[in-house]
């Protein structure tokens, strides 16, 4: 396992009081089921929100991406 694959896995395990194992386990599975909306546009496959989805602006993603600088190396 990936140092970097650790250090997400392991806060969660603990958190939940269960094994490492357990918990590759369960974020593999809920991994496999998540649902993205997309659809293929000329060959190429894109996200395909719901058309009541709020729209996020480009000033919202960097502002989001301004405050995760300093977290961002256990995540990334």
């Amino acid at each position: 396992m990936s140092d970097d694959a650790y250090a997400i896995v392991t806060p969660y395990a603990k958190m939940r009081r269960i094994s490492v194992g357990k918990a590759i386990s369960e974020l593999v599975v809920r991994g496999s089921q998540a649902r993205v909306p997309l659809k293929q546009v000329n060959g190429l496959v894109i996200f395909d929100p719901p058309a009541d989805s709020p729209i996020v602006t480009n000033e919202q993603v960097k502002s989001l991406e301004d405050e995760r600088q300093p977290a961002a190396a256990c995540w990334m």
